[in-house]
């Protein structure tokens, strides 16, 4: 079955297995199932209008609406949203049911929940867990230490990273796991006192690798397996590779400029599988480790009888799903829910032991609810305004007739009731757009003079060697040399670069994400053929690249 995406216009495929998906996972009032029509969009742009509910990285100093006292927020001062810190939102002092509405069925039904949103109080941020001395943190759970770390868990020590998971010391990293004293990595996992590497695992005291696995003392080295003192691929002696590193000074910016541009030339000749990760069973997609049935899926883990989600570890039986994971099962366009949660539809940041619920936002601990904001532990609510079973079940399939005539049921949340601007969140990343396309879309837009006064003071010269930098630089503000935006060097950072004996970066953290993320596979698949026995692939490395994309059985034979 074929439709013309409603955004886009573009043709996209329905399958049986889609519809059939769409049957089990309709919801069920006395005896009777309300059906989940097929999407009016396209996979790509439903995961789009999902991601552009996501603001992990723009952050604001405000006001608590509750206590007046200044807090770091993830809505900035002028939000319409009321928002209050995360203790003060966690605690009794207030309560959701106090917000409570009759639900109209003369009204579309986004047009009240808008309204119910913009009156119960949000978390300033997204935390779990404890988090001891790591202000500037958002979407994080159990952090130590830690500064501008987005959607990451369990660390300490790290700075500028995202999706950095049980790590230490770690700074300017992206997709990192259990990894110690890294730098600029991306993509890694059981790694140690390396930097520049990607798509690595098990690698240590290294520079400058890609796509390597259990190396030492390696430098400017690609697809290697198992090695030790290795430059551009050439193996030395230990003693031959210890006076080859003395003669490089990776306390310079300099030379570190050098070894970069060295470092993308090796990488435009690159061989890559067809795919990034391991032990994966009837899957397509990219970023994948121990997935099984597993289709146009992206940076999933541990993920089974999933489709077109992104982000996700621990699932089963989801589709179009971003975000989180952790023994959830049935869930359908939704976005940041998790945690031992069952039969979520059309949800948006509901956590911890959810069930049964339609269109809620920020709901924990709560089952059979509609359209609810902001509920803890709570059952058969509509519009936050609680009801016996038996009236909520005789009033949700009436309200879903309604919004069927409305051309609401089987949508998620449109882009006119967004909490953030796109360009402030994740889906400018994946989907990037300029002011006009976003408008044209009906999401909103947060010009730059407005999230930063830009820098007028005098321009700072950073010494090229790290061991020329004093401790003043902490209390000077420095300018990118890409976007001319400010930005600050803080001692924990100056701490890490003197240890690991690199320079100092010239960007701002703006800008280095920006560059992570390019190194980065787009979300986009498309057939091609191996290089090497012309069995045709489904991959993210289109045909206008460089590198030589092999199938997965080919690249092992090739490397190993």
């Amino acid at each position: 079955m074929e439709k013309t995406c409603f955004q886009c216009r573009q043709l996209f495929e329905i399958s049986p297995s889609d519809l059939a998906f769409y049957e089990k996972i309709s919801p069920e009032f006395n005896g009777q199932k309300e059906l989940v029509p097929p999407p009016t969009c396209c996979p790509n742009c439903r995961a789009q209008r999902r991601l552009a509910r996501r603001n992990e990285r723009s952050l604001f100093h405000r006001k608590c609406d509750k206590t007046g006292s200044q807090i770091i927020s993830m809505y900035p001062p002028n939000s319409p949203y009321k928002v209050y810190e995360m203790t003060i939102w966690h605690g009794d002092g207030w309560d959701a049911m106090d917000y409570a509405q009759d639900f109209d069925l003369d009204s579309p039904f986004f047009t009240q929940f808008q309204k119910l949103m913009l009156a119960v109080p949000r978390m300033q941020f997204v935390r779990e867990g404890t988090i001891v001395n790591s202000d500037y943190c958002n979407r994080v759970s159990y952090a130590k230490n830690c500064y501008l770390l987005f959607s990451s868990n369990i660390n300490e020590d790290c700075y500028y990273g995202t999706r950095v998971e049980n790590c230490k010391n770690c700074m300017d990293c992206y997709g990192i796991y259990q990894s110690e004293l890294t730098y600029r990595c991306i993509d890694c996992s059981n790694c140690y006192q390396s930097a520049w590497l990607q798509n690595c695992t098990n690698c240590s005291d290294s520079y400058f690798l890609h796509n390597c696995s259990s190396c030492k003392h390696c430098l400017l080295c690609t697809n290697l397996n198992q090695k030790e003192y290795c430059i551009l691929n050439k193996q030395y002696t230990k003693e031959e590779y210890e006076r080859e590193l003395s003669r490089i000074d990776f306390g310079s910016h300099t030379t570190i400029e050098s070894l970069s541009e060295h470092y993308r030339n090796l990488n435009s000749q690159l061989i890559v599988k067809e795919y990034n990760g391991f032990s994966n069973e009837n899957f397509s997609g990219n970023y994948l480790d121990h997935c099984k049935n597993a289709h146009e899926c992206f940076d999933c883990r541990e993920a089974e009888d999933v489709r077109y989600c992104q982000s996700v570890t621990g699932a089963k039986n989801c589709m179009d799903y971003s975000y989180w994971g952790l023994g959830v099962e049935r869930v359908y366009e939704t976005h940041a829910c998790g945690i031992q949660c069952q039969d979520i539809l059309f949800c948006n940041e509901c956590w911890e032991g959810n069930s049964n619920i339609l269109y809620c936002d920020s709901c924990i601990g709560c089952s059979h609810l509609f359209g609810c904001v902001g509920l803890k532990k709570k059952r058969y609510c509509i519009l936050n305004k609680q009801y016996t079973k038996e009236e909520y079940e005789a009033l949700v399939p009436m309200i879903i007739r309604h919004i069927r005539k409305t051309k609401e049921w089987g949508e998620f949340f449109p882009a006119e009731i967004n909490h953030f601007s796109y360009n402030e969140t994740v889906a400018q990343d994946y989907f990037p757009l300029d002011k006009q396309k976003t408008a044209a879309l009906g999401y909103k837009w947060l010009d730059e003079e407005e999230k930063t006064n830009q820098y007028l003071g005098p321009s700072i010269e950073i010494p090229d060697a790290i061991d020329d930098v004093d401790d003043s630089i902490c209390s000077t503000i420095l300018q990118c040399e890409v976007t001319k935006k400010p930005y600050k060097v803080i001692p924990q950072e100056l701490a890490f670069y003197r240890l690991i004996k690199l320079p100092i970066s010239r960007k701002c953290p703006d800008m280095r994400h920006k560059e992570r993320m390019a190194l980065r596979n787009p979300r986009q698949l498309g057939k091609r053929q191996c290089e090497n026995c012309n069995k045709e692939i489904e991959t993210t490395y289109s045909p206008q690249r460089p590198e030589k994309v092999f199938c997965e059985s080919c690249y092992f034979a090739s490397i190993y």
